[in-house]
């Protein structure tokens, strides 16, 4: 814990029985991971889970034998399971990228806008950038 009263993300409150709700709730780790990382991991577990779904219904359609079927069958979960973790990667990885580009593009927007920040009666009516444009 710090001066703040906070520990671990979490303020400490006099109530013993409170919940410790953090900022970073509901955040996934992955931001942690560049988004080329998680784009390159993805295109590897593609075809791992390519080779797992045909090794898993060869015996799970043509095998004789319960046993044989069950193990093509749990090959095959674990199959749309990797698909499933490759595509949430990439699309985590899309949605960072859009993120980062939407963050430069209001940072450029801020630039441009000047000192006012858009806003004229902030920053008083001489300094504005809308109102020196022509009036129709």
């Amino acid at each position: 814990m710090d001066e703040s009263g906070y520990a671990h993300g979490c303020q400490v409150t006099q109530v013993p029985s409170a919940p410790c709700v953090s900022d970073t709730d509901g955040v996934s780790s992955l931001t942690s991971v560049p988004p080329r990382q998680r784009r390159r991991l993805a295109l590897m577990l593609t075809p791992l889970a390519g080779v797992l779904l045909v090794a898993g219904l060869l015996p799970a359609l043509g095998a004789p034998g319960l046993v044989w079927k069950l193990v093509g069958v749990l090959v095959t979960a674990l199959a749309v399971l990797l698909v499933g973790v490759a595509v949430g990667l990439r699309r985590t990885a899309a949605a960072d990228d859009r993120a980062r580009l939407e963050a430069e593009l209001d940072a450029a927007i801020i630039a441009t806008a000047g000192p006012c920040g858009g806003d004229c009666d902030s920053c008083g009516p001489q300094d504005c950038a809308v109102k020196a444009l022509p009036r129709l």
